[in-house]
């Protein structure tokens, strides 16, 4: 461990710690809103060395890029729960699906009237087959 640091070099008095000032800091980091690309690596970077319980100062790390860990921390979120997955997606798909009804206007249907007017089609797309193998003559060349 390194020696704790002096108040200046020509004083032999060592610097006096608090502790209570170091858990209020680490407190305040925690608690402090995500703003800036450096809150964003520090969130990144404790979250990745607490998953693999690693030191903040391992030199691990530091090979990582920003978009390396925050695609390990989205990987290792969505396996072990599905269900963020599966909102994430919905997210997603909502956010589609109000682009385009603002680019298409009157003209827009929503999934689920499009699949029932499908289904609808497949209906008598299949009633029209039906007839027609029942009227058409067994034919066989050979």
């Amino acid at each position: 461990m390194k020696p704790i640091l002096k108040k200046n070099e020509d004083d032999n008095e060592p610097l006096v710690l608090s502790v209570e000032a170091i858990q209020n800091r680490v407190i305040a980091l925690i608690k402090k809103p995500v703003n800036t690309v450096d809150d964003l690596e520090r969130f990144f970077a404790s979250w990745w060395c607490r998953h693999y319980n690693l030191p903040y100062k391992c030199d691990e790390i530091k090979q990582y890029t920003l978009e390396e860990i925050i695609y390990e921390y989205y990987d290792v979120q969505y396996r072990n729960n599905p269900a963020a997955m599966e909102e994430q997606l919905n997210k997603d798909n909502e956010e589609d699906e109000e682009w385009l009804k603002n680019m298409m206007g009157q003209k827009y249907a929503t999934k689920k009237d499009q699949e029932s007017k499908l289904a609808d089609q497949k209906d008598i797309l299949r009633a029209i087959h039906e007839e027609k193998e029942e009227t058409e003559e067994f034919k066989h060349t050979f």
